[in-house]
């Protein structure tokens, strides 16, 4: 038979079977009688040379009578297409070598198995087995397009010994038998699979198996095992697995998805899921120290006392953006016994039964910028001597009180929580310390670079210790032994209600070191946070005392905050200012006398100082305010009345723009800034008079905005929309009388930031109406030039209201009104061009004199009287141009100063058209 080529048929001569015999080869074919006998092997392929078969369909019957069997060296066999199937005992798919090590010496096959079903129904009996001895040559599996099923006990789809390799594409194996496991790689096999789909049916079995030092790829597959006490994937003694979009599910008790057992074997997981269904069944197991890293992962469980991650006896995990859920009672997220686990780049492990969402078992955790979250239990059950580090906005919480429990009060944590890193939640022991003292307490905390606890413990901690921005709210009564200040906060939450439980936090064994202390007072009522520290508070803290009820004056003339026994620590006060807001007042720290035993009493003592809002709230209600918008629109309107004399226009339609910034001193607080912007509009005529007078009158309307900013505002404003009417006189000899009514429409508002810097803000609407009458006289001199002398007298009434700031500050002003008295001169020079527009530049100096600008604000019923009497000088430069017969163009600079008043700059432009 050597090197010819013969076709053979099966029964029925339908199906035939080909072969491509090469030199040196020897084949043996045993068919089926009709009595339906048959050889021990349907093919046999030994020694060399290549086979062929296509749209193969071989059975077998017997025990150990195998579809395909190849052994010897170097032999090659492709089959493609077609079914084998086995019926006995210890009956064999295909068989690739034997566990016979003389049968097998330097095997070296190369199998390719294309779109077959391969199907035994016996016990012990294999889909495909491949034995290569340790040194062979290595033999090569490779399968794609075929379905392998065994159905029996100890019946195996795929098994891989030795130094083999198998690699695999859109291969489905299906077992069905107890101990009868989809894949088992061993000594040192080596698989790579794409698209594999396994399904196992049985106890006591792995869907796939793999140990000794080998090692498996699995991208895009689908594991499922099905029964009790069976295992998605179990690795063992050093074998080495990556698993690339593989989804793993277990459905049966003890049942877990993926099983990696004994130092120096590792699987790493990318993409995917790992799923469990039964009890005491997790979704990843780690024992022996086995290691195993997940990323893109879901692991979820759902059956009672199976744990999302369990990992055990110097084991390893690491889980990036990695998801784990356990949904069944006493189910753990995350089981960490003396082993180690890292939960990092936003990874979440949650438990949503009555399990805490991770336990340590004298482990260490780190969870790093990911998210560790209990909703029916803790966030952390801790027992034994465990480390826990909390990094890079990371997050330890519970929908329950306690974040962290103890399940041995005389458990051992270190908690390092750093980096923006948050603990929310008590750390509670259950039992408590037998004595109930948190001197006997083992867990020690600490933050540091914007790690934050919220949370309190009554006698579970021994020490808390806060570095540089670190900071510890407690959220209730506790107690710990000690409280190290190394730059960071200790903070009392606020209560929920102004007059709510404030806490008390005893530290039996003294605080030391420096930082800043955060307290709470409602001070209406004198009732405030209590710190206790027999031994000591340190040699200096600053103390930050924040007000539940800034709207309310206080009735506590003082409030104690600290009983200081020892008596040497000097305490400042950390609010803005120094002081506290306390409805319309401030209050300051202050020290009572030492006593006999050196003891001192820190409390908040009131001042006569306005509170921040108070100072706001009385300074935007201080007539000054209102009366210097309304006189620098008025001062607008005036301007263009200037240039209407010296014009002889009969009248048109004019716009200006201001823009005016103001100091203004009202005798409260420091002095306040606002810079005025707005325009005018306005249209005259020319309505009477003879051959020496003239006669006219006009309407205004503007608008203008006021920002107010510096001294107690963080902002403010005040919209002003105003109206008015004039009426203006003018005879030949220069002189002149104007007169003018104008209303105006104020809405106010400030926005500040209290003393312990909560924002507060207001709102109000006010009206003010003013009229002013002045008199003059242009006195032409030659060339052009002139003198203009001129007085004015203007008063303005400003209505009262009332208010309520946000903050429950109630602000209430009187009515007021101020008389403003101004005197002064004007020079300019008239200069007609070549062209013969005309171009006028003026200069003018002046003085005003208030009378009468007070008036009472009151917050909280007290009352405050404002003062900006006074006079200030003035000076004013500008230029008006008249462009033929019908426009003109004007701009003007001016400074004011006074002892209670300052104008650094005034802007005016200004445009008229002539009828």
């Amino acid at each position: 038979m050597a090197g010819q080529a013969r076709r053979w048929y099966g029964a029925g001569g339908r199906h035939p079977i080909h072969f491509q015999i090469s030199a040196g080869a020897a084949l043996m074919l045993g068919l089926l009688d009709a009595a339906g006998a048959a050889a021990v092997t349907a093919a046999q392929r030994i020694d060399g040379g290549a086979a062929f078969l296509g749209d193969v369909a071989i059975a077998t019957t017997k025990a150990s009578e195998h579809g395909i069997n190849v052994t010897g060296r170097q032999a090659e066999v492709r089959v493609t297409g077609g079914a084998i199937r086995t019926s006995g005992n210890q009956a064999q798919g295909v068989r690739v070598g034997t566990e016979n090590a003389q049968d097998n010496t330097a095997l070296g096959a190369s199998v390719s198995l294309q779109n077959l079903i391969i199907e035994t129904a016996g016990t012990g009996a294999l889909g495909v087995s491949v034995h290569e001895p340790q040194g062979g040559g290595g033999t090569r599996l490779s399968m794609s397009g075929t379905t392998v099923r065994t159905r029996g006990d100890d019946s195996f789809a795929l098994q891989l010994s030795g130094p083999a390799s198998a690699t695999l594409h859109g291969v489905a194996l299906e077992t069905a038998g107890q101990q009868a496991p989809a894949v088992v790689l061993w000594q040192g096999a080596q698989l790579n699979a794409q698209g594999l789909v396994v399904q196992v049916d049985g106890a006591g079995v792995s869907a796939i198996h793999a140990q000794d030092a080998g090692s498996f790829t699995l991208s895009g597959s689908d594991i499922t095992a099905r029964g009790q006490e069976v295992a998605g994937i179990y690795v063992q003694e050093g074998m080495q697995g990556t698993l690339t979009g593989t989804r793993v599910t277990t459905q049966g008790d003890t049942a877990p998805a993926l099983q990696v057992e004994d130092a120096g074997t590792h699987v790493s997981m990318n993409g995917g899921a790992l799923s469990t269904s039964g009890a005491n069944s997790p979704a990843a197991w780690l024992l022996a120290g086995g290691s195993a890293q997940f990323r893109d992962t879901v692991l979820s469980t759902v059956g009672e006392a199976s744990h999302g991650v369990d990992v055990a006896a110097h084991s390893e995990v690491e889980l990036a953006h990695a998801q784990v859920r356990a949904g069944g009672q006493g189910a753990h997220g995350l089981v960490v016994t003396r082993s180690s686990a890292m939960v990092r780049a936003g990874s979440l492990v949650e438990s949503t039964g009555d399990g805490a969402a991770a336990l340590l078992e004298s482990g260490h955790l780190t969870v790093d910028g990911s998210v560790v979250h209990g909703h029916g239990a803790a966030g952390l059950e801790v027992d034994g001597e465990s480390n826990v580090s909390l990094l890079n906005g990371a997050r330890l919480s519970s929908d329950q009180p306690a974040a962290i429990r103890l399940i041995d009060p005389r458990s051992v944590l270190n908690l390092d929580i750093k980096d923006r890193a948050q603990l929310l939640g008590d750390i509670a022991a259950e039992p408590q310390q037998p004595d109930g003292s948190p001197e006997q307490a083992r867990v020690r905390v600490a933050l540091a670079d914007g790690g934050t606890w919220a949370g309190r413990t009554d006698g579970a901690v021994h020490t808390v210790r806060l570095l540089d921005r670190g900071v510890w709210t407690v959220t209730g009564d506790s107690r710990v032994a000690e409280v190290k200040l190394e730059g960071g906060t200790l903070a009392f939450a606020a209560p929920a209600q102004p007059k709510g439980a404030f806490k008390t936090l005893v530290a039996t064994q003294g605080i030391s070191g420096t930082g800043t202390i955060v307290m709470n007072a409602h001070l209406p009522s004198g009732t405030a946070d209590v710190l206790l520290a027999p031994q000591g508070f340190g040699d200096r803290q600053v103390l930050v005392v924040n007000n539940t009820d800034d709207g309310t004056e206080s009735g506590a003339s003082k409030v104690p905050l600290i009983e200081d026994e020892q008596g040497h620590t000097a305490f400042t006060l950390g609010n803005m200012g120094g002081r506290v807001d306390a409805g319309a007042r401030q209050y300051e720290l202050t020290a009572s006398e030492a006593q006999a035993d050196k003891a001192r009493t820190w409390q908040l003592t009131p001042t006569n100082e306005l509170s921040t809002t108070a100072t706001a709230a009385v300074n935007a209600m201080a007539i000054a305010a209102s009366q210097r918008i309304w006189q620098a629109e008025m001062d607008v309107l005036l301007r263009h009345m200037s240039g209407l004399h010296s014009s002889g226009s009969p009248g048109g339609f004019w716009a200006r723009g201001l823009s005016q910034r103001q100091r203004l001193d009202t005798g409260y607080g420091p002095w306040q800034k606002q810079t005025v912007s707005g325009i005018e509009l306005g249209i005259d005529r020319r309505v009477a008079g003879g051959a020496t007078t003239a006669w006219s009158v006009g309407m205004l309307a503007g608008y203008s905005e006021t920002r107010r900013d510096g001294g107690a505002y963080r902002a403010g404003h005040v919209h002003s929309a105003h109206v008015g009417a004039y009426v203006s006189y003018l005879n030949d000899s220069g002189s002149y009388v104007d007169g003018v009514v104008k209303y105006n429409r104020f809405r106010h508002g400030f926005d500040v930031r209290t003393t312990d810097l909560k924002r507060v803000d207001a709102k109000h609407r006010s009206h003010g109406l003013g009229a002013l009458l002045r008199g003059g006289r242009r006195i032409d001199i030659d060339g052009g030039w002139y003198v203009e002398p001129q007085a004015s007298v203007a008063w303005f009434h400003a209505d009262g209201s009332r208010y309520e700031a946000s903050n429950g500050l109630r602000v209430r002003a009187d009515s007021a009104h101020s008389w403003v008295l101004r005197a002064g001169a004007e020079a300019g020079r008239q200069m007609r061009l070549a062209n013969g527009n005309i171009v006028e530049p003026y200069a003018r100096l002046g003085w005003a004199q208030e009378l009468g600008a007070d008036n009472a604000v009151y917050t909280n019923g007290i009352r405050h009287v404002t003062r900006s009497r006074g006079g200030f000088a003035e000076a004013r430069v500008g230029v008006g141009a008249l462009l033929g017969k019908r426009h003109a163009l004007y701009a003007d600079y001016e400074y004011a100063k006074g002892a209670r008043f300052e104008a650094p700059w005034t802007l005016q432009l200004g445009y008229r058209y002539s009828w």
